[in-house]
């Protein structure tokens, strides 16, 4: 219970950014932080990887809100539903794929150094492919509010 409530926690705090700061900002931003953990992650072991796997979660979680906030600002108000429907097909689809690449990697490694230094390349992916998206997206022309006509003088 402790993990769905520092999880809770954490995508609040992820919404409280998101809200107040442009969605990108808090995406890009909580990715790159995840890069640092990760790589430490890779590199020690025992007890000092729950704190630093953990700070690496919450960084991830924190990016939820954001991520949420700029697939609304990036899909058109008609497919809304369905950009959302993708979203979580794909990742109902891969964490079955994350799963295994688990067990593949501590089998074929021992450990999860490997594991943890392709996380910290994905995040690495992941920064620099948002990156490229724009600033912000005018809103679509339905979207936009109609002229309100006013008297001349």
């Amino acid at each position: 219970m402790a993990i769905y409530v520092a999880s809770g926690l954490t995508q609040l705090a992820g919404g409280h950014m998101a809200d107040r700061f442009p969605a990108k900002a808090v995406y890009v931003s909580m990715f790159a932080l995840q890069v640092p953990f990760l790589a430490i992650g890779a590199v020690i072991g025992g007890p000092l990887i729950v704190p630093v796997m953990f700070a690496a979660a919450a960084a991830n979680s924190m990016a939820v809100p954001a991520e949420s906030a700029l697939l609304t600002m990036y899909s058109p108000s008609k497919h809304r539903s369905l950009a959302f429907g993708a979203k979580f097909v794909i990742s109902l689809g891969v964490a079955p794929l994350a799963i295994m690449l688990v067990a593949w990697v501590e089998q074929a490694t021992g450990g999860f150094v490997l594991l943890f230094a392709l996380l910290a390349a994905f995040a690495i992916t992941l920064v620099l492919a948002a990156l490229l998206l724009p600033a912000a997206r005018p809103q679509d022309e339905a979207e936009q509010p109609a002229p309100v006509a006013v008297a001349a003088e």
